[in-house]
C-alpha cells in the first residue's frame, strides 16, 4: 500500500503547500483528508507512513481554525494520536506536530479564562491519557515530539488545573521558554500562559 500511496502523498503535499484554496474540498467528507486519514488508521506503528502524515501535516497547516475544529470533531486525534509511538521519528514528529496544531485551533476564539472545549472530550475518550503516556515512558523521542506533547496538553488544560502527575509538562515547559529559539520560548511561554489561567 505504502509503495502506492507515498507518489501520491508526495503530489498531494505540493498541490496543498501555500494554496489553503484547495483545502475546503479536501476537507469534503469522503475526500483527500479522509482517505488519507483512513490510510493512517489501518498502518501499525511498525510501518513508515511519513509521506501519509505528511500530507496530513501540509493539509492542516493550510487550514482555518473553524476547519480544524472539523478534523476535531471526526475524530482525527485519536486516530494520529497512535503514531507518536511509531518506530519512525520523523513519523512520530509530524503526528505530534499535527496534534498540537488541532489542539490550538481550540482556544484561537475564546477568552482568557476560559477553558479549552477539547479537553473534556479528549479526557473522556482516553485521547489524553495516550498521548502524556508517550511523553513519559518513551525517552527515545526527540526533543521536538516531546515539546509538541508538552505544549498540546498546556494547551488542553488551559484555564483548569493540571494534575500534578502531569508536571514533568510544566518542567519541559519552562526548560523551552530558555531556548535560544525564538519561536519555541514563544510557544512554551504562550502554553505557560495557558495554564495560569487557572483560579
Amino acid at each position: 500500500m505504502a509503495g502506492v500511496a507515498d507518489p501520491v502523498c508526495f503530489a498531494i503535499s505540493l498541490i496543498f503547500e501555500g494554496n489553503p484554496q484547495f483545502t475546503p474540498e479536501a476537507l469534503e467528507q469522503g475526500r483527500i483528508v479522509d482517505h488519507l486519514i483512513s490510510i493512517i488508521d489501518s498502518s501499525s506503528t511498525k510501518q513508515a507512513i511519513f509521506n501519509q502524515i505528511e500530507s496530513v501535516r501540509v493539509i492542516v497547516n493550510e487550514l482555518q481554525d473553524e476547519q480544524l475544529h472539523i478534523l476535531f470533531d471526526r475524530g482525527q486525534i485519536l486516530t494520529i494520536s497512535k503514531h507518536l509511538g511509531n518506530e519512525e521519528p520523523s513519523t512520530r514528529y509530524k503526528a505530534s506536530e499535527k496534534i498540537e496544531r488541532i489542539i490550538q485551533s481550540g482556544i484561537s476564539d475564546i477568552n482568557d479564562g476560559d477553558q479549552n472545549p477539547f479537553r473534556k472530550q479528549m479526557e473522556e475518550d482516553g485521547t489524553i491519557q495516550k498521548i502524556i503516556g508517550k511523553f513519559k515512558s518513551d525517552k527515545s523521542i526527540n526533543k521536538m515530539v516531546n515539546f509538541n506533547i508538552a505544549l498540546t496538553i498546556a494547551l488542553l488544560f488551559k484555564a483548569f488545573p493540571l494534575p500534578p502527575k502531569y508536571s514533568s509538562i510544566v518542567v519541559n515547559l519552562k526548560i523551552n521558554c530558555r531556548d535560544l529559539d525564538e519561536n519555541l520560548c514563544s510557544k512554551a511561554l504562550s502554553a505557560l500562559a495557558c495554564l495560569a489561567q487557572c483560579e
